[in-house]
This record gives C-alpha cells, sequence and structure tokens, in this order.
C-alpha cells in the first residue's frame, strides 16, 4: 500500500527525474531575463497609460496598437507586480515542456482576449493587465506537466488553476491583486481557452 501511495504522488525513487540542480538554476535564470524584459516593457507602457490603453472606442476610430499594448498596463503596482511574475513563471514553465507552443499561445490568447473584450458579450470598454492572456501559457503549460507526469502531483496544478477559474467567475474578483479596475475574470477563462487549443494542436500534430 505504501509503495501504491508512493507511486500515486510520484515520488519513487524509481521515476526517472526530469529536474535537477542545474535545471532549476538555468530556469531561475531564464525566469529573471523574462520577467526583467517584462518589466521594461510594462514600465514604458505605464509612462503613456492613456494612450496605450486598450479603449474599445479609439480601438474602433483605428487606434490598433492598443489591442497589444493595452495588456502591458496595469492599474495599479501589485497589479502590475502579480501579472508579471506570473505570467515570466508561464513563459518559463512552458518552455520546459514546449518551446514550440510558446509564441502560438501567447498570440492565441491576445486574439481571442481581444476578440472578447471587442464583442458585444463585453459590458467594459477598457481593460489593461496581463491576467487574460497569461493564463494560455500558463494552463498549456499545466496541461503539459500532469501528461508528463502522470500522478497527483502531477495533475494538482491543472486542477488548482482550473478551481482559480471557477472562483474567479462565480465572486467576480481575482486572488492576490489589488486592481483600481473591476476585475474581467471572463478574459481569464477565454486565455485558458486559447492555450488549451493551442497545445492541444501542438500535441496532435506531433
Amino acid at each position: 500500500m505504501k509503495n501504491n501511495l508512493v507511486k500515486i504522488l510520484g515520488l519513487s525513487p524509481f521515476t526517472p527525474r526530469l529536474y535537477g540542480g542545474g535545471f532549476f538554476l538555468a530556469r531561475l535564470l531564464r525566469f529573471a531575463q523574462v520577467a526583467c524584459g517584462i518589466t521594461v516593457i510594462a514600465f514604458f507602457c505605464q509612462q503613456y497609460f492613456d494612450l496605450l490603453v486598450f479603449d474599445k472606442a479609439a480601438i474602433t476610430q483605428g487606434e490598433y496598437w492598443r489591442l497589444l499594448s493595452g495588456h502591458f498596463t496595469h492599474s495599479s503596482f501589485s497589479h502590475a507586480f502579480w501579472d508579471i511574475i506570473a505570467f515570466s513563471a508561464s513563459l518559463v514553465w512552458l518552455a520546459t515542456y514546449s518551446t514550440r507552443a510558446l509564441i502560438p499561445a501567447v498570440v492565441a490568447g491576445v486574439l481571442l482576449v481581444n476578440i472578447l473584450l471587442l464583442s458585444t458579450w463585453s459590458p467594459i470598454n477598457h481593460y489593461c493587465g496581463l491576467s487574460g492572456i497569461l493564463f494560455s501559457p500558463l494552463i498549456s503549460a499545466a496541461y503539459l506537466h500532469a501528461k508528463h507526469h502522470k500522478n497527483l502531483i502531477g495533475v494538482m496544478p491543472l486542477l488548482l488553476i482550473v478551481i482559480k477559474l471557477i472562483a474567479d467567475l462565480i465572486t467576480q474578483e481575482t486572488v492576490f491583486v489589488n486592481t483600481q479596475w473591476k476585475a474581467y475574470p471572463e478574459s481569464h477563462l477565454v486565455g485558458a481557452v486559447a492555450g488549451l487549443f493551442v497545445v492541444g494542436v501542438i500535441e496532435r500534430l506531433k
């Protein structure tokens, strides 16, 4: 029984190890590089917030750059801090399993979230933050993690993400982040759908 429990949890000494000390150090350095790059972009966008934030009316008048720049603007320091941390970690985590999925996941996340924001289903006219698109690489990484680690620990990240998505939709609030604007969890769900679609297509094409 003990051996079965160890196997379910993925703690067996006979299970091949994907990770090592050098692996974690390399990923930590990569995370720092990605986070710094995103921080620079977000800082620049914040200096020109009114010009770069997602504004539905302005976009319909031809200011299409807001479709991209709007995701890098934030309503508060807490909003920017947690978004940058989560987005950077998601990209590095996804790269661990599939570098092919990186760009498609981000692009699909941006496209689908923008489609939602521009549609008649969206009640909001202004939007900012990475939280919508970051769920695309995040859930892609969690799905591949679960696929590579077929045990309780492997499935747990994906399960927690799904629980968070449901909780956000029910409460219409977000955990950890303190935003000055009303949260829009529907964008998180759409970002997650984009990520699952991309990773599903890539896995099928293997």
